[in-house]
């Protein structure tokens, strides 16, 4: 479910706690709301974070500002995403590039990246 790309912490907290949310898309305004940065942190939700589309509705002002890599520096399970490929005009590569691009990602980060998205994942066991 969508929870937290702008807005209040208050809709991550909800979401958590009151739909059992294993995993967000966005997450963004945690950054400002320690008890929903918390929570998401105790609880290991997983983060959809979509960097293009965050700039693109302001929930950040610059890539730069994003929290994808300090959220993941701090142990909070992120992913690379695209949001609406069509409407943003992008696509995981992009995404992917621009966080590099951004925060220089090691070989290691990178890795932890994707295989949250692989633990993450609607798929079963034998599959991931």
């Amino acid at each position: 479910m969508h929870a937290g790309e702008t807005g209040i912490g208050k809709n991550v907290l909800e979401a958590v706690e009151l739909l059992g949310a294993e995993r967000l898309g966005h997450g963004v305004c945690i950054k400002d709301c320690a008890e929903a940065y918390k929570i998401v942190k105790e609880r290991h939700v997983v983060l959809e974070m979509c960097p293009t589309r965050n700039v693109q509705t302001k929930a950040v002002h610059h890539y730069s500002e994003h929290p994808i890599y300090t959220f993941h520096k701090d142990g909070i399970k992120v992913t690379f995403n695209t949001d609406n490929r069509k409407v943003s005009d992008t696509t995981l590569a992009k995404e992917i590039h621009l966080v590099n691009n951004e925060f220089n990602l090691s070989e290691e980060e990178y890795r932890q990246i994707y295989l949250n998205s692989v633990e993450a994942s609607f798929a079963d066991q034998e599959t991931k």
